[in-house]
């Protein structure tokens, strides 16, 4: 199932597929309540940086499929309602 949203191009009027790498990132992220980011790294088997996990992180929530919340230093996400 390849997941739309909302085109931050055209002032949200039109809408585009989600990526490849934010849609795999979203599916295995709703598998838990609340995850961080180097958690979600080591269920999606990424060898890169965690910065690279936090930022399509910080993209779902930009879209609004996922919420943030900072718990001291860590920031944790969960699925939007």
């Amino acid at each position: 199932e390849n997941l739309r949203v909302v085109c931050q191009c055209c002032e949200g009027k039109g809408e585009v597929p989600l990526s490849d790498d934010l849609q795999r990132t979203y599916q295995v992220a709703l598998k838990m309540p609340k995850i961080t980011a180097v958690p979600l790294a080591k269920l999606l088997k990424w060898n890169g940086s965690v910065t690279a996990i936090n930022n399509r992180l910080d993209g779902l929530v930009k879209f609004g499929l996922l919420t943030r919340t900072k718990n001291g230093r860590e920031v944790v996400y969960a699925a939007a309602k």
